[in-house]
């Protein structure tokens, strides 16, 4: 799940908050594969912390990551 950290910087709550669940391709005991979002339908370019859920809902420690603007075609 990627998770933005939303735009508001004054007050505690943040209706520019959102959450994406992401697809999951595959998995082993090290790693998770996963189809990232088509920008910027689902998630906007940005910076996001990236969650897995354990099979209990229990979230993992979030590195951030950053989706960026798809390449064009010329």
């Amino acid at each position: 799940m990627l998770a933005n950290t939303g735009l508001s910087v004054k007050t505690s709550v943040d209706q520019g908050q959102l959450f994406v669940p992401l697809t999951v391709l595959g998995a082993d005991a090290n790693s998770v594969t996963v189809r990232a979002p088509a920008p910027p339908r689902e998630a906007t370019p940005g910076y996001y912390m990236l969650f897995v859920l354990s099979e209990n809902g229990v979230p993992s420690v979030a590195p951030y990551v950053r989706i960026q603007q798809p390449c064009r075609a010329s």
